[in-house]
């Protein structure tokens, strides 16, 4: 009844409830579990997907704001990030000669149980300030299905601040699972597997941290500088040349939430797919996979014995081998992950010519990623295109 007096549509596969299931996380020494509301299927997933596009947009209209405090203050209060583009640019900046600031520690944090500790009214006050402050200078956003935007888009769905903040409440205040035959209301936390749970709890984080860092740059501008080389993957974070800071700050940036420290030594740690290790005040980055702890075989890439396209699929190393370039700081670690895919392809099927014709492609399109380990083509082919496992 209220979505369609909200003129949203829903689908008759759609008038069901979530359910809950759980996936196990192997990565851990004792597996761990994960609870997801299954929401693919469900009456709240069209306002879902509005609030997604949404907050997407209000993220970037944040980003925005923050460049330009950075930009006179020096102090970073954006720590959101989507990848590791950010990471990596910081570690290039470490290992600059030219460069006085070197790296002296990493240090990573993980929040326990984020999504369902968040409390539900303390996550609408703070999705007020941060759509309000994202609407500062602007009247509407116009969402269809292929996102959103400030400016005038036709035939889409036209929301200002109040009715997006409406949409958010009332899916937090409307958030049902089934477990069995039982129905429950989730009156606290967000449940992962929500199209804007991701958004919601980095929002909620970043308000948290707007906040400590407004009063702090008041307080003492150059200790909030200390904060700049900060990143957040919604409950992963990672701090460079902390020298403990977050420890001493993290229950008043976090208040009810806890924030707990994962890597064991302040010189290595991993952070996303990158494994990073401090060698003498230089950062060493290379891939890391928590699949490669599991015990068991992990299907990856097409396998070709079955209904693909077979030339097409070749070109999946390209993206792969920019990947390990980017990643990986000594031609050692490069070539040991190459060669990995390339024998897991020749296993399902791939054409070696063909691998490696993708790959001389590679190598002269992106040769200024590649240049840096100063190998020629040849002897990396030489090296990576091998029948032998690495």
């Amino acid at each position: 009844t209220y979505m369609n007096s909200k003129n949203i549509t829903i689908h008759d596969r759609q008038f069901q409830l979530p359910h809950i299931y759980m996936i196990p996380k192997m990565h851990k020494i004792i597996p761990k579990e994960r609870y997801i509301a299954a929401s693919n299927k469900c009456t709240t997933k069209p306002i879902s997907q509005i609030i997604t596009k949404c907050l997407k947009l209000v993220t970037s209209q944040h980003r925005k704001l923050c460049n330009a405090i950075y930009k006179y203050t020096g102090v970073n209060r954006m720590w959101i990030i989507d990848n590791t583009s950010d990471i990596l640019d910081t570690i290039d900046q470490y290992n600059d000669d030219s460069n006085t600031d070197v790296a002296r520690n990493i240090r990573t944090y993980d929040f326990s149980t984020l999504y369902t500790n968040i409390p539900h009214e303390d996550l609408k006050q703070k999705l007020k300030w941060v759509v309000e402050k994202a609407f500062f200078t602007k009247h509407y956003i116009f969402v269809d299905d292929y996102g959103a935007s400030w400016g005038k888009r036709y035939n889409a769905h036209k929301l200002d601040k109040n009715e997006l903040l409406e949409y958010i409440n009332f899916l937090i205040d409307n958030i049902y699972v089934t477990v069995g035959n039982d129905v429950f209301r989730q009156v606290i936390g967000i449940p992962m597997g929500t199209d804007c749970a991701p958004f919601l709890a980095n929002l909620y984080l970043y308000a948290l941290e707007f906040e400590f860092l407004e009063k702090l740059t008041k307080q003492d501008i150059r200790l909030a500088r200390k904060f700049s080389k900060t990143f957040r993957y919604i409950d992963d974070l990672s701090m460079f040349n902390s020298d403990g800071l977050m420890d001493t700050y993290k229950t008043q940036i976090y208040p009810l939430l806890i924030l707990n420290n994962e890597n064991k030594s302040d010189l290595k740690a991993t952070i996303l797919d990158l494994d990073l290790t401090i060698v003498n005040n230089h950062i060493i980055s290379k891939i890391y996979d928590k699949r490669d702890d599991f015990n068991f075989d992990i299907t990856v890439f097409p396998n070709l014995s079955g209904n693909v396209h077979y030339k097409r699929s070749h070109g999946v190393i390209i993206s792969q081998l920019i990947r390990y370039t980017k990643a990986c700081t000594n031609v050692q670690d490069f070539i040991y992950r190459s060669k990995t895919m390339i024998h897991t392809l020749y296993k399902q099927f791939f054409n070696k010519d063909m691998l490696k014709d993708k790959f001389s492609t590679f190598y002269d399109k992106h040769y200024h990623l590649i240049k840096k380990y100063e190998m020629t083509k040849l002897t990396l082919m030489s090296n990576i295109f091998t029948h032998t496992n690495p």
